[in-house]
């Protein structure tokens, strides 16, 4: 069984034939803006608002345990780390937007 695949692969290695024309610069450039685009007209904006609504949850959270120390404290230390998450996402954001 091994000895067919290694043979056929071999086989295949040695006389591979390449039918493609090369990729210009110019088709490069276009696929990088056009993926450029897609991530930040699509994947940015929602993953700010993913995050929006995981500090809204989090504030939820701690306004429903405000009579329990031990659980709002829980909430604050999450809501801390969905701001920090929040800011950090707008920021990379305005980074994108800067370099196009």
């Amino acid at each position: 069984m091994y000895a067919v695949a290694t043979t056929t692969f071999i086989s295949l290695a040695v006389n591979s034939r390449v039918f493609a024309s090369g990729i210009g610069t110019a088709e490069v450039k276009t696929a990088t803006e056009n993926i450029k685009r897609v991530i930040t007209s699509i994947a940015m904006p929602l993953g700010s608002a993913l995050i929006f609504a995981s500090v809204v949850i989090a504030a939820l959270k701690m306004i429903a345990n405000a009579n329990n120390p031990q659980k709002r404290a829980e909430s604050i230390g999450s809501l801390v780390l969905y701001v920090n998450f929040y800011f950090v996402g707008q920021f990379k954001l305005y980074l994108v937007n800067e370099s196009l």
